[in-house]
């Protein structure tokens, strides 16, 4: 499932919006793409997580184990623009 840009009504104002996102597996026993293919319960997310974007962008993501955090640097940073995993188990 995606939404695609939470908070976006504040964009103008220059706050940070973001996206959620899950990741499903598509059961075996489906042919073809169908709603339920979407309504699967929680328990059987492959993965999840936000985006924030704003002053900086952070990925948080969990694929079952802990919860990971990244942060992107901003493009005048030397080197250019890079990610930097900036925690583990950010939320417990």
């Amino acid at each position: 499932l995606f939404d695609p840009l939470d908070g976006s009504s504040n964009i103008d104002v220059n706050v940070s919006i973001g996206t959620i996102f899950s990741v499903l597996k598509k059961p075996d026993d489906h042919a073809g793409v169908s709603e339920q293919d979407f309504l699967q319960p929680g328990s059987k997310q492959a993965a999840a997580g936000y985006c924030i974007y704003g002053p900086q962008t952070t990925l948080v993501l969990t694929v079952g184990d802990g919860v990971a955090m990244f942060t992107g640097t901003h493009d005048a940073d030397p080197g250019g623009p890079r990610g930097l995993r900036s925690g583990d188990d950010a939320v417990r």
